[in-house]
């Protein structure tokens, strides 16, 4: 029951604020993490602008109880083709369980904004979606040269 009302609140919240943080910012690349999961978004975006990003696992927010019903066993089809579609354009460090692998493509998510920024604007950015009251913001990795693996996932 509180992992819904929690779920439900961020998706309500989220991105009407941000993005009135972003327009103000001169953000120009963002997208809504959907039902291709956060890794299949970010390779949309590595892809279009033939780059690589290096993210590290234990800087992205997660809902309360994630990993515990994830743990569960039950994982939808959508996420396991999620992570079939990325495996190979993803480098994962050996420390990634299979479970936050899956949890990083999951196709379950909704509403979450994955923005690109420069690294000159990322203060302004946050300090923006702070004082809008954006409660779930981090600073998950960086955009890189295009490397071998369009995405590295760290620990």
């Amino acid at each position: 029951e509180e992992s819904i009302l929690e779920l439900k609140n961020t998706m309500i919240e989220l991105n009407r604020n941000a993005s009135e943080a972003m327009i103000e910012a001169g953000v120009s690349s963002c997208t809504d993490i959907t039902g291709f999961g956060l890794l299949g978004h970010l390779l949309e975006m590595m892809n279009a602008s033939n780059t690589s990003a290096k993210i590290e696992m234990h800087k992205i927010p997660l809902l309360n109880n994630v990993l515990e019903l994830s743990s569960s066993g039950v994982i939808p089809g959508g996420t396991k083709d999620n992570y079939e579609h990325t495996l190979n354009d993803v480098k994962y460090s050996k420390e990634i369980s299979e479970l936050r692998k899956l949890i990083l493509n999951d196709a379950q998510t909704s509403g979450g904004l994955l923005i690109s920024v420069p690294e000159s604007q990322h203060k302004s950015l946050l300090k923006l979606l702070q004082e809008r009251d954006v409660q779930t913001v981090a600073v998950i990795g960086r955009v890189t040269v295009s490397k071998d693996f369009r995405i590295i996932v760290e620990k």
